[in-house]
């Protein structure tokens, strides 16, 4: 997919979609994506480890491109091992990755899964997430897994919103729920979090900021950071 695309279904209810093949859509320089009002299952897809929704094009170097869902449901997406929602590879870079009222169940892998820059020199797969009024159940890896190594202040992001979201049984494999390493702000308001493994937040560079506020944790250890500034 070289050029933007946007795919939605009707007005009342979602359009269903199945998948046969390792990704669903694969982002190349020069595209993005919009999906709205979709029900995508991933029971059909071939029994491989590694498959995904959406990844970026190996070895392309895809940059300033968007990636929205919104009012989408997804599931069935753990009959083979790390099956990811969303795969970001290395030398990608997206501007912003909306998850905007998303059912998301039964995942082996990733929600988003934006942990290939680890040569830590200061690169990074997504510049703003943004995650909003969306649950997630059973997902067996970190619903987000972003990494930002190495220590190069010449660079900003990235920068992540979780707000209004309920996590049930998430991360309990990988033994995080959310796992940002390296991520320089950070904000999670009014989210809930069941039976589900640790936030984990590294500082890696620079002065990070980590905002909580009227967040609950339900069988789920505290927020886990090492961020130089105190929480609020």
């Amino acid at each position: 997919m070289d050029r933007p695309l946007t795919l939605e279904g009707p007005q009342r209810g979602r359009a269903r979609i199945r998948f046969s093949q390792p990704a669903l859509f694969q982002i190349a320089p020069g595209g993005s994506l919009s999906l709205a009002r979709l029900e995508i299952d991933g029971r059909a897809a071939p029994a491989q480890p590694g498959n995904a929704v959406i990844r970026t094009a190996p070895g392309s170097a895809v940059a300033q491109y968007q990636l929205t869902l919104r009012n989408t449901h997804l599931h069935h997406l753990d009959a083979q091992p790390g099956f990811d929602v969303i795969a970001l590879g290395k030398g990608s870079l997206a501007d912003h990755i909306l998850l905007d009222r998303l059912l998301v169940e039964d995942v082996s892998g990733s929600v988003l899964s934006a942990h290939a820059e680890t040569d830590d020199r200061g690169t990074y797969n997504v510049e703003q997430v943004t995650v909003r009024q969306s649950q997630f159940h059973r997902v067996a890896g970190p619903v987000l897994d972003l990494y930002r190594g190495g220590r190069d202040e010449s660079t900003f992001g990235p920068v992540l919103q979780v707000s209004d979201s309920h996590f049930t049984q998430v991360g309990r494999a990988a033994d995080a729920s959310l796992r940002l390493h390296g991520v320089q702000r950070i904000a999670l308001r009014n989210n809930r979090f069941v039976d589900s493994a640790a936030i984990l937040a590294q500082h890696t560079t620079g002065t990070p900021h980590l905002i909580t506020s009227g967040n609950q944790f339900v069988g789920t250890p505290a927020l886990h950071a090492d961020a130089a500034e105190p929480l609020l």
